[in-house]
């Protein structure tokens, strides 16, 4: 028989923790993580930073402070953040790297943003303490995401280019797989639209999970967010991204959607698909990756163990870029290839362990947490394309995931178990206030 007066108050102390006030820490590192993205990737002068390293480089201050003072830094633990340790095993690996390259660059480059990706998702599991933190999070990204969409789809509206080509839109004008377009929406960021393709691939099936989850009029909002992202990210006319996006959509809808909801969503996109151009823009298997890929993996195999170092990867490129697919004009595009490339085989499989790791809530079926961890997993297929992992501002966005979510697991195990326990006393489930 189940002693009720034991289990009660246990359950009420877990809801209290649960509920517990937000510190004005978090609220700091959630929204320093979340403008990385909107930040452009240009480098500040004289120095080996970038301004969007600026913010995350708060962030950890911000959380470095916050943890030594309170003391949490004694509950990090392999099992509560276990991508942050494999990210730390990366920084050895390339450090060798860097040494053998002989290059202080290499040292800004491979080893110290590694472990400043290591320390920021160790202090985001040891900050989001809550469901509500979790959310926030997640909301605060998809906030950024729908700022970029809008500010990338004003620009192409007015045609503007910005400094350097690369913030707003780019300056390719002409026709694209079948598409006349005027340029590609890059945002904020200064880099190529595949980056922030890559940042709206992860957000749009969050602001999708936002959307199903909520009740009344803030869903509406939600939903427009969502659409939002998703003309944006179609303005890019990143072909990975958007197939990867609306995949994870689709699984999100059937998995978490009634019929008369997804129904009518997956009718109208296809629709939109197959009746404009977009559709010979997807079909269109034209590229340059498998020259990109060939080079990349030739020079990997010619320096398996510790690469040619880090940021060095252009400086050997002339001798690979000739392949049997074309001449390569660029990085490899595989995050993995490129890690490799540059710091070896062991670099590479512990960032692909990360990775993995990070990967871990994929099962749940609860929209905020399915449609943030399917946005991961679609960024995670994209970075196979394009170096995602490679740019902190957009990579350490993806690293929050996982401790954005792993409350909300843990909470609604919490809730199964005290159902299991007593059905006549189970606390009701803190509501979502999205």
């Amino acid at each position: 028989m189940t002693d009720v007066g034991s289990t009660a108050p246990a359950r009420r102390a877990r809801h209290t923790a649960d509920a517990a006030p937000t510190s004005r820490a978090t609220v700091a590192f959630t929204a320093l993580i979340a403008i990385a993205p909107a930040t452009p990737h240009v480098s500040v002068a004289g120095t080996f930073l970038d301004y969007s390293d600026l913010s995350t480089l708060a962030a950890a201050a911000v959380g470095l402070i916050a943890v030594l003072r309170s003391g949490r830094w004694r509950e990090l633990s392999v099992r509560r953040a276990p991508e942050a340790f494999a990210l730390a095993l990366v920084v050895p690996f390339t450090l060798v790297a860097a040494l053998l390259a002989g290059s202080a660059h290499s040292l800004a480059s491979g080893p110290v943003r590694w472990l400043l990706n290591a320390v920021v998702v160790a202090l985001a599991y040891l900050l989001i303490r809550s469901p509500s933190d979790g959310r926030r999070m997640i909301r605060a990204l998809v906030a950024v995401s729908v700022f970029e969409a809008v500010f990338g789809l004003v620009s192409y509206a007015l045609r503007w280019y910005g400094p350097g080509g690369l913030i707003g839109i780019s300056y390719t004008e002409g026709v694209i797989g079948g598409m006349f377009v005027w340029g590609r929406i890059t945002g904020t960021t200064a880099m190529a639209s595949t980056f922030v393709g890559g940042f709206f691939a992860m957000t749009l099936p969050m602001a999708v999970g936002l959307a199903v989850a909520a009740r009344g009029r803030v869903r509406w909002g939600w939903w427009a967010s969502a659409v939002l992202i998703l003309v944006a990210l179609v303005f890019t006319l990143s072909r990975t991204p958007i197939a990867l996006a609306g995949a994870a959509v689709v699984i999100l809808l059937l998995a978490a959607a009634r019929p008369r909801v997804w129904v009518p969503i997956v009718a109208v996109c296809a629709a939109v698909f197959f009746a404009t151009p977009l559709r010979a823009r997807m079909f269109n298997f034209e590229n340059d990756r498998l020259a990109l890929w060939d080079a990349g993996w030739r020079m990997f195999r010619d320096h398996p163990w510790f690469g040619v170092g880090p940021d060095q990867y252009m400086k050997y490129f002339y001798l690979y870029k000739n392949t049997p697919f074309g001449v390569a004009d660029a990085t490899p595009h595989n995050s993995l290839l490129y890690l490799g490339a540059e710091s070896g085989v062991f670099a590479a499989l512990a960032l692909a362990l990360a990775i993995a790791f990070s990967l871990r809530f994929l099962r749940s079926r609860d929209p905020r947490i399915l449609g943030p961890m399917l946005g991961l997993a679609a960024f995670m297929i994209d970075a196979m394309t394009t170096n995602l992992y490679s740019i902190p501002s957009i990579a350490i966005t993806a690293w929050m995931i996982a401790p954005a979510v792993a409350p909300m697991v843990l909470a609604a195990g919490r809730r199964r178990s005290g159902r299991r326990a007593d059905s006549g006393d189970v606390v009701s489930p803190t509501q979502d206030d999205a």
